[in-house]
Formats: structure tokens, C-alpha cells, sequence
């Protein structure tokens, strides 16, 4: 517990870091919360990223399009905003039209998913995630305390917003995938805070301290090993 204090002020400015980063920054929405298109196309040699970016800025239409190796330098991802088309076209059409002076590929993976879909998808993404807080809290207030469950939420919190700022730094789209990522991240914090606040009640109890800081710093050191 010596060196409490200076994991205190480490870890409250990296939250006020990453907090703004969140509110100033904000994150990349991807494709499944601001819609748009994801093709997935295998080249038979290695793919030309930099003309295959030529092609599509040439058409007004995919603005904002972005294209990355994917796995293989032979296949690659490439991600465009939602684009209006008539009734009578067929988008995957259109892309493999672009493609063409590129070389000879084959479209693995065409994904198109609408702007009220996204929406739709963002609002639920967020729910889930307050949802398990909640749930965690009334969970942990009714098995301890609520000096227990506050903290809980605290760590909880601190964790959840210092993983979501590094998806910022790294430039990752905010999808599905990182969503559930953050419930997973909540689910193991949780598990490892359980153990921690089992280990404080059972020095508490024993007959070796009835000093709450010495049981703190007891329960902790003998669980540092499984949390790290």
C-alpha cells in the first residue's frame, strides 16, 4: 500500500487523458453504427492497394472510401460510406466494374448495412453496455455492501474508459466487435474484483488483522499473480 498514493495520481491522469480524448476526439464510428459498405477481395497476386484507391477516388460517389491489407498482401479490405443507389443498379456490380483494370480478383465478402440500421445498431451497443454496469452493481451491492459496489463500478469504470481512449489512439473503428470486446473487458474486471473484495472479507474476518488497509494490501498482493 506504500505506493498507493502514486498508482492514485498515475491512474487519474490517464483517466482525465482519455476522457478527453472521448469528448474532444470521439471515436470513428465503422460501418455497423454509421452504415456503408465492406468488400472483401482476394487478389491472385499481390493486391495493388494504391490503384485500387486511384479507381475508386476517381467516382464521387465513394468519398471517404478506404482500402487496407487484410491477413495476405493477396486480399484486402475495402470500406466505403452508405451509397444511394437506383432500384435498378447493383452496387456489388458497380464495385466489381471498378475493379476490373486492377487485376484478377474475386470479391469474397460484400456487407452493406443502412444508416437507421447503424443507428439502431449504436443505440443498443451503448444500452448493453450501461445495462451490464447496472446489473453488475445491484449484483455486487446485494452479495457486499455498497461501499463494495461502488468501488466495483469505479474500477469498472476506470478500465472501460481507459480501453475505449486506446481504441481512439490506435485509430480503430468503434463496431460491434470493440462493443463486445468492452463487455468481455467489463466481465473479466468484474470476476477479478469479486476475487479481490473475497480475499479483503476473509482477512477481515481472520484473526491475523482487523486493519483495513493491511487487509487491502494482503488481499491484493496475494491475487496481483491471477490479475496480471
Amino acid at each position: 500500500m506504500r505506493y498507493s498514493n502514486y498508482g492514485v495520481i498515475v491512474s487519474a491522469i490517464l483517466v482525465l487523458l482519455a476522457l478527453g480524448l472521448l469528448f474532444f476526439k470521439g471515436f470513428s464510428l465503422g460501418i455497423d453504427f454509421a452504415g456503408g459498405s465492406l468488400v472483401q477481395v482476394r487478389y491472385a497476386q499481390n493486391a495493388p492497394i494504391k490503384e485500387v484507391r486511384d479507381l475508386f477516388e476517381k467516382e464521387a460517389r465513394f468519398k471517404g472510401m478506404q482500402v487496407s491489407e487484410f491477413g495476405s498482401k493477396e486480399e484486402i479490405l475495402i470500406k466505403f460510406p452508405f451509397v444511394e443507389t437506383a432500384e435498378n443498379e447493383d452496387l456489388n456490380a458497380i464495385v466489381a466494374n471498378i475493379l476490373k483494370p486492377s487485376g484478377d480478383f474475386e470479391i469474397r465478402k460484400f456487407d452493406t448495412v443502412g444508416p437507421r440500421v447503424g443507428s439502431e445498431l449504436k443505440e443498443k451497443g451503448i444500452l448493453s453496455l450501461i445495462l451490464a454496469l447496472m446489473a453488475i452493481m445491484v449484483y455486487v451491492s446485494f452479495r457486499y455492501e455498497w461501499r463494495f459496489a461502488l468501488a466495483s463500478v469505479v474500477a469498472l469504470m476506470h478500465d472501460v474508459i481507459l480501453v475505449a481512449s486506446s481504441v481512439i489512439v490506435f485509430k480503430i473503428d468503434m463496431n460491434l466487435e470493440v462493443i463486445a470486446a468492452l463487455l468481455t473487458l467489463i466481465g473479466y474486471s468484474i470476476n477479478d474484483t469479486i476475487i479481490i473484495f473475497d480475499r479483503i472479507r476473509e482477512e477481515m474476518l481472520s484473526q491475523k488483522t482487523k486493519n483495513a488497509i493491511q487487509a487491502i494490501d494482503e488481499a491484493i498482493s496475494s491475487t496481483l499473480t491471477r490479475t496480471l
